[in-house]
């Protein structure tokens, strides 16, 4: 299935990309399926695939948290 990210009204459209699986970035907010995450890091955040992301501070799963998972070894 593949999912993409809407453009969100707010997004900063010039630093805005689609990254997959639902996932977004703009220079300084991250969204899921055009939500922003909230405390999101644009600067270190990935997609790893299937519903899958990390940044320097958390591990999500289709758009949430999840609760302490290990950035480094996620």
């Amino acid at each position: 299935m593949q999912l993409e990210c809407k453009f969100r009204a707010g997004a900063d459209v010039w630093t805005f990309q689609d990254i997959g699986e639902g996932y977004a970035l703009d220079s300084t907010s991250v969204y899921y399926l055009g939500t922003r995450i909230e405390n999101g890091k644009p600067d270190s955040f990935e997609q790893i695939g299937y519903g899958y992301a990390r940044d320097a501070n958390s591990v999500y799963f289709g758009g949430g948290v999840i609760k302490d998972a290990d950035t480094g070894t996620f």
